[in-house]
């Protein structure tokens, strides 16, 4: 009975490290938030270039929570697909190659409307 015991318990650790999960976010929802909170990263530093007395806490939080928002993803769901991501170099590089490329495409796009 003992050695049934040790091999259960042997299994469910072993179980329990091989996680199979997926991110709750898609690359390219990741993309898109990843974009847009970069965006709202430069906004927030060109009001503190105008006004010193902007206090990043809350002005950058309200960025965030809008984005957030917009998307309809709730920040623990981002922060928790993120840690995947980082967790396996070989989809957060392309994670990162997407946002470069979305954000050359932005950029282009821009360009030619002015």
């Amino acid at each position: 009975m003992k050695k049934l015991y040790v091999l259960f318990l042997a299994f469910c650790v072993l179980s329990a490290c091989e996680t199979n999960e997926t991110p709750k976010l898609s690359i390219n929802q990741m993309k898109l938030l990843i974009w847009d909170l970069t965006v709202a990263d430069n906004l927030y530093q060109q009001q503190q270039f105008k006004d010193s007395n902007v206090q990043k806490t809350d002005l950058q939080e309200k960025y965030y929570q809008k984005i957030f928002l917009t998307h309809k993803i709730i920040r623990r769901d981002f922060l928790n697909s993120y840690a995947y991501y980082k967790q396996h170099p070989n989809m957060l590089k392309i994670l990162l190659d997407s946002v470069e490329n979305f954000g050359n495409r932005q950029k282009t796009k821009r360009i030619e409307v002015q």
